[in-house]
């Protein structure tokens, strides 16, 4: 994600989550990322269709820096900032901070958000059983 795309998660703007970075030592003065931003793998080099480079930022690693050091998501963030991520199993849990629990895939990535633990346990046994069954990767084969 950009920082533009970032700051659409939290309901600010691309400068707000440029100086978030810089407080939390990820973006250097000249506003380039630092290198604990790197080693940390939270950024990346790429480039644009002209051929420039640009920086973009780890979705969920990222996130969890800026959620860490106190900044809180919106509760409805504009859907479709970034490719949903698919569903691989097994699935394992993380709690956020909001009272909502997230369904991680193998790849580490935020499959699924669940409000209350509850919830999250029965969504996760559903999940869990129809991996380790073959359905979920059947069910992903007929919608691509």
């Amino acid at each position: 994600m950009n920082q533009g795309q970032l700051g659409k998660l939290f309901g600010e703007t691309s400068h707000k989550v440029g100086d978030w970075l810089k407080d939390l030592g990820l973006r250097k003065r000249d506003g380039k990322p630092s290198s604990e931003a790197f080693n940390r793998n939270l950024v990346s080099q790429n480039y644009d269709a002209n051929g420039t480079y640009c920086y973009v930022w780890h979705a969920d690693r990222t996130v969890v820096a800026l959620e860490t050091a106190g900044h809180k998501r919106i509760p409805d963030p504009p859907l479709m900032l970034a490719e949903p991520p698919t569903l691989l199993g097994p699935f394992s849990l993380r709690e956020s901070k909001n009272g909502t629990w997230q369904l991680l895939g193998s790849n580490d990535e935020v499959a699924i958000v669940v409000t209350g633990e509850a919830n999250a346990k029965v969504v996760i046994r559903f999940l869990n059983l129809a991996h380790n069954c073959g359905k979920i990767e059947q069910l992903l084969s007929v919608h691509n």
